[in-house]
């Protein structure tokens, strides 16, 4: 079974005989199997149906079972998770959706705006991984999406390319193949050794210490986000005297090198900056991602708060392509403090 540029049509492995066909326009994306239901799309102005094929006489017939109502494809193949099916659409300069594989019905539809909204093409690479999806955009974005029924629930999301990302990824267990317009790139899925988390409160000693991830930044900046002294000065935040919009600090967040280059400039950062709460109750840990700036730099910064008024940082940090820092060869990492 496949599309062609006149339509879908099943035919014999054994002679090559054709043995059913639906007239269609032509498409690049490929039909999906659900149980007795064949799901597909052609073109990018048709809607996604479902048939079923049943004998008639000694011939083979497709019986149209559903139609959805929009979310017509481009290249974007649908894939299933149970009884849900999940794609992008091309409608709305790309957007997610989620369908009943049973009926049709939508389910829930995503923001748009995720396509190449210069060409009005909305177009992601999708894989089930697991107990996750994985959604590639053509425009090296990288999200990772939990498979339900109710609402698009993007778990996290990654800057994989700075160039189009078209092919389609391959999972490999904790590794994950991607292809952009130059570059094949093999990432490693990590386990965390502690639980995510947005904030994270630590009183040890005379210290209450707040550290928070990048969730709200810009409006509210990641790091160490709070410092009282209980005993002297419980009420008084030496992170944060006057606003509490710009307290941070002993994040290493941003990056500039030896050369002049436009990402030298302070500015938010791409990606997330995840927090973990480590399992001795006293530390904390902020992770960086090789894929979440443009440095192309992953770092590990964990706090620990020490009694009696105490906070040890353990700062570690690798560059995995040198030939962003220019012919000097060095970064410069700091904290906008305050």
């Amino acid at each position: 079974m496949t599309l062609t540029a006149s339509g879908l049509v099943g035919v014999s492995v054994a002679t090559g005989k054709k043995l059913w066909g639906i007239a269609c326009a032509a498409g690049s994306t490929t039909p999906v199997l659900h149980k007795d239901l064949l799901i597909f799309a052609a073109g990018d102005k048709e809607r996604l149906r479902a048939i079923r094929l049943e004998k008639a006489g000694k011939g083979v017939t497709a019986k149209e079972i559903w139609e959805a109502k929009g979310h017509p494809l481009y290249y974007s193949s649908p894939v299933l998770a149970g009884d849900l099916l999940f794609g992008m659409s091309v409608g709305n300069s790309g957007h997610f959706f989620c369908l009943d594989a049973n009926t049709g019905q939508t389910l829930w539809e995503g923001p748009a705006r995720l396509g190449l909204t210069e060409r009005r093409e909305g177009n992601a690479s999708i894989v089930k991984a697991g107990n996750v999806l994985l959604f590639l955009t053509d425009r090296g974005r990288l999200l990772v999406v939990k498979p339900t029924a109710t609402a698009f629930e993007p778990i996290t999301e990654y800057r994989v390319s700075d160039t189009p990302t078209w092919a389609h990824p391959v999972f490999l267990g904790d590794r994950i193949l991607i292809r952009d317009r130059t570059t094949l790139r093999c990432f490693r899925i990590a386990q965390d050794d502690g639980n995510v988390v947005e904030i994270k409160t630590i009183t040890e000693g005379d210290l209450k210490v707040v550290i928070r991830d990048n969730a709200q930044s810009p409006q509210v900046l990641s790091g160490l986000a709070s410092l009282l002294h209980q005993t002297d000065a419980p009420d008084f935040d030496a992170f944060d005297p006057d606003d509490k919009r710009y307290s941070a600090g002993l994040n290493f967040e941003h990056i500039i090198s030896g050369h002049k280059n436009p990402n030298n400039k302070l500015t938010p950062r791409r990606g997330p900056y995840r927090l973990l709460s480590l399992p001795e109750g006293n530390s904390a840990q902020l992770v960086r991602e090789t894929t979440d700036d443009p440095w192309a730099m992953s770092s590990t910064l964990k706090y620990s708060v020490v009694a009696p008024h105490y906070i040890d940082v353990d700062f570690r940090c690798t560059p995995h392509d040198k030939a962003l820092f220019g012919k000097r060869g060095y970064a410069v990492l700091f904290s906008p403090t305050t």
